[in-house]
C-alpha cells in the first residue's frame, strides 16, 4: 500500500468571522475583558492541493491492496472529513490517459482499413482493450468457482452437525477429509471472503475497461469530426455527431461493465445444476436445468426485443437532438419567418415517438427483470417437488444445500439479461460508430516549402479546377469526377498586405473557394500557392 500526506503545508488557524472581531473589539472599548466564549473552535486548514500532482497510487500499490482497495483509503478518508474537490484526485496512471489509449487504438483501427475492405470498428476495440477483458472473464470465472464451493462445504459442514461423534468416541470424517468444524467454518468464512473480494475487484476491473472505452469513443469521435470532408459533413448532422458521442459512448460503458456476465452467467448456472443433479439425483438436476434453461431463453429473447427498442429510441434522439440543434442555430431565421408552431409541432410529434418507445422499453426491461430475479426461487421449488416424488427423504442437509446452490444462481440471473441487453446496445452503437468512421475524409493539398525570401504573392492559383465529388484515396482523374467540377478554371492572385473581398450570390462557390485555399478540397488539376501559415474563423 502506497502512503501519502494528507497535510501538504503547516496547519493555519482559520480566522475569526468579522461578526466576532467586532464583537471582540466592541466589548474592549467598554472595558469588558478579553470572552474566550466568543472565539470560534481553532480548526485546521487542510491542504491537498498537491494530490493532483502526485502520480496515482494504483500504479505502485501491491497485489493485497489492490484486491482490497486499500489503496484508496487515503482519498476515502479525505472525502469524509469534507466533500472532494477536484484538486484532490490523483493524476491518471499512464495506461488510462486518453493520449496512451488513442495511440493503441489508432494502431488497430489502421490495421483494420488497411487490410478489411469494410473495417470493424467492434474488433479494433476489442483488439485494444482485449487483454484486460479477458483477466476480467477469468477472474469472474475464478470468483464463480469459489462461490459454487460454499454450498458444497456448507453441505459438508451440516452433516458433521448432524452427526454424533460421542456415540463410538470416533471422530467424523467428511468427505473431504477434514474432521474438524472449525476448519469447515473457517474455510466457508475464506471462501466467502475471496469470493466478495475478488467479485469487488472484478466490477472495479470492468468500470474501468467501460471508462476506456468511453474515452476511446468520444477521442475518435472528435478527431474524425475535425478531419471529415464536405460531402461527409452533409451527410452527417450535429446532433447525430452528438449522439455518438455522449449516447453512443454511455452504451459502450454500459456493455463493458455486464459484459463479463454474458459468458460467465449461463457457464456458472450449468455447472450449479451439474452438482445439483449429483446432490439430488441426475432427475432432478436436469428438471431444475431445463427450467433454468427456458427462463434464461426466455429472457435472452426478451433482452433482443429490448435492445430492438432501444436502438429505435437512439434513432429518435438523434432525429430530435438534430432538429433542436438546427432550431437553435438558426433561430433568427426562425423568428424572422415565424417558423415556431411549425417547428414546435414537429419536436412535439418527435417527443411523443420517443415518450412511447421509452414507455415500451422500460415495461420489457422491467418484466424481463423480474422474471429473471424470480427464476432462481421457482427452480428451486421445482427440485425440491420433484426430489420429493421420487420417493426421497428431504433432511435438513439436502435441503440447506439445495437452497445454498439457488442463492448463488441469483447472482447470474439477475445481471443476465441486463448484461445480454448492454451489449447488444453496446455493438449496435459501435456498428454506428464504425460507420461514421468509415466515413470520407478531407484531402489535404501537399503545400511548397515556405519561402524566407521576398515574394510577389501570398496566394497563387493558376486555371485550378477543384471538386468534392472524389473518392476517398483521392485518385480519380477529371474525367473520372461524377457531376459537373466545384471550382472550375480558377486563376487567383494575392499579394501580401492587401485585403481581399469575395462576393458573390449563394451557391456561388464562396465558401468551397476558402476550402480550395485551405487545401481541404481536391485539386483535380491545375496549380496553388498558399505561402506562410493560414488562419481561418468561420462566421458560424
Amino acid at each position: 500500500m502506497v502512503a501519502f500526506p494528507i497535510l501538504q503545508t503547516p496547519p493555519q488557524a482559520v480566522e475569526p468571522s468579522p461578526m466576532v472581531a467586532m464583537k471582540r473589539s466592541r466589548l474592549q472599548e467598554l472595558g469588558v475583558g478579553e470572552y474566550a466564549t466568543l472565539d470560534s473552535p481553532k480548526r485546521l486548514a487542510h491542504d491537498t492541493s498537491a494530490w493532483r500532482n502526485l502520480p496515482n497510487p494504483m500504479g505502485a500499490a501491491n497485489w493485497f491492496s489492490l484486491l482490497t482497495m486499500l489503496w484508496m483509503d487515503p482519498l476515502i478518508h479525505l472525502g469524509a472529513k469534507r466533500p472532494l474537490q477536484e484538486q484532490d484526485v490523483w493524476q491518471l496512471c499512464p495506461q488510462d490517459t486518453a493520449a496512451h489509449l488513442n495511440q493503441t487504438f489508432q494502431s488497430h483501427w489502421g490495421h483494420e482499413v488497411r487490410s478489411q475492405t469494410h473495417p470493424n470498428y467492434t474488433r479494433a476495440l476489442w483488439r485494444t482493450l482485449q487483454f484486460k477483458t479477458l483477466w476480467t472473464t477469468a477472474l469472474y470465472g475464478f470468483c464463480s468457482a469459489l462461490s459454487l464451493l460454499q454450498p458444497v462445504v456448507i453441505k459438508f459442514l451440516l452433516e458433521f452437525l448432524q452427526a454424533s461423534p460421542f456415540a463410538d468416541n470416533q471422530p467424523v470424517h467428511t468427505p473431504m477429509g477434514i474432521s474438524s468444524g472449525y476448519v469447515l467454518a473457517t474455510l466457508l468464512t475464506v471462501l466467502s471472503f475471496l469470493s466478495v473480494t475478488l467479485q469487488d475487484y472484478g466490477q472495479f476491473l470492468t468500470s474501468n475497461l467501460g471508462v476506456n472505452a468511453k474515452s476511446i469513443v468520444m477521442d475518435c469521435v472528435y478527431l474524425k469530426t475535425l478531419q471529415l470532408s464536405g460531402g461527409a459533413k452533409r451527410a452527417m448532422s450535429s446532433g447525430e455527431i452528438v449522439t455518438l458521442s455522449s449516447v453512443d459512448s454511455e452504451r459502450v460503458y454500459q456493455g463493458y461493465l455486464g459484459g463479463p456476465w454474458v459468458l460467465m452467467a449461463p457457464l456458472t448456472l450449468v455447472v450449479l445444476f451439474v452438482l445439483v443433479g449429483i446432490e439430488m439425483g441426475p432427475v432432478v438436476g436436469l428438471v431444475g436445468g431445463m427450467s433454468m434453461a427456458l427462463v434464461l431463453y426466455w429472457g435472452f429473447i426478451s433482452s433482443k426485443a429490448v435492445g430492438e427498442v432501444r436502438r429505435q429510441v437512439l434513432t429518435v434522439q438523434a432525429e430530435r437532438v438534430k432538429l433542436t440543434s438546427e432550431a437553435l442555430q438558426g433561430v433568427r431565421v426562425v423568428k424572422l419567418y415565424a417558423w415556431e408552431s411549425y417547428l414546435e409541432r414537429r419536436i412535439d410529434a418527435i417527443r411523443s415517438d420517443e415518450l412511447r418507445l421509452l414507455r415500451s422499453y422500460q415495461y420489457h426491461r422491467v418484466l424481463n427483470t423480474i422474471v429473471l430475479s424470480i427464476a432462481p426461487v421457482l427452480s428451486l421449488a421445482l427440485c425440491l417437488a420433484v426430489y420429493v416424488a421420487q420417493g426421497y427423504q428431504l433432511t435438513t442437509s439436502v435441503a440447506f444445500t439445495t437452497l445454498a446452490y439457488m442463492n448463488v444462481a441469483r447472482m447470474p440471473c439477475s445481471v443476465f439479461s441486463s448484461s445480454v441487453m448492454g451489449v447488444s446496445e453496446a455493438v449496435a452503437s459501435c456498428i454506428r460508430i464504425g460507420k461514421f468512421m468509415s466515413l470520407n475524409e478531407v484531402v489535404l493539398s501537399v503545400d511548397p516549402p515556405l519561402q524566407t525570401t521576398p515574394i510577389e504573392a501570398t496566394v497563387q492559383m493558376q486555371r485550378a479546377n477543384f471538386s468534392w465529388n472524389i473518392d476517398p484515396s483521392g485518385r480519380q482523374e477529371a474525367s473520372e469526377i461524377e457531376g459537373p467540377m466545384t471550382l472550375k478554371n480558377i486563376s487567383l492572385t494575392i499579394a501580401p498586405n492587401t485585403l481581399t473581398i469575395v462576393v458573390g450570390p449563394v451557391g456561388s462557390g464562396k465558401s468551397s473557394l476558402i476550402s480550395a485555399l485551405l487545401g481541404e478540397i481536391h485539386q483535380i488539376s491545375g496549380s496553388r500557392l498558399v505561402n506562410g501559415r493560414v488562419a481561418y474563423v468561420n462566421q458560424e
